[in-house]
């Protein structure tokens, strides 16, 4: 119970401080801030799970000017995607710096698959 208290604290004695991407007046750094010591890429959109919906879903982002990498599993997709837009990779660490993860995945042996690399 402590630590939750701590928690509590903490939260409310020093709100989250949001940065915006349109803000102009800060550097870069504060932008985007480092995950992992690693640069978040701004507007980069990644997309686990490439079926029927998640391909329709990454198609549009796509084509209204997003730059969405998706992971595939069968490196046969990847003409297709390429096609639509989208620049595929079979390699889920390519997604690691993208500013938002999209996972269209069909159940939960699948989400857990892929969030603890099985």
């Amino acid at each position: 119970m402590q630590f939750m208290s701590s928690l509590m604290l903490k939260a409310e004695s020093s709100p989250p401080r949001l940065a915006s991407a349109t803000t102009t007046d800060a550097a870069p750094e504060q932008r985007y801030p480092r995950a992992n010591g690693r640069a978040i890429a701004p507007g980069d959109i990644g997309f686990v799970g490439l079926g029927r919906m998640g391909t329709a879903m990454a198609k549009n982002l796509a084509s209204a000017g997003h730059r969405v990498i998706a992971s595939v599993r069968r490196p046969q997709q990847m003409g297709t995607l390429l096609a639509l837009g989208i620049k595929p990779t079979t390699n889920l660490a390519d997604l690691f710096d993208c500013e938002i993860v999209i996972s269209m995945l069909p159940d939960d042996d699948a989400v857990r698959g892929i969030a603890l690399g099985r």
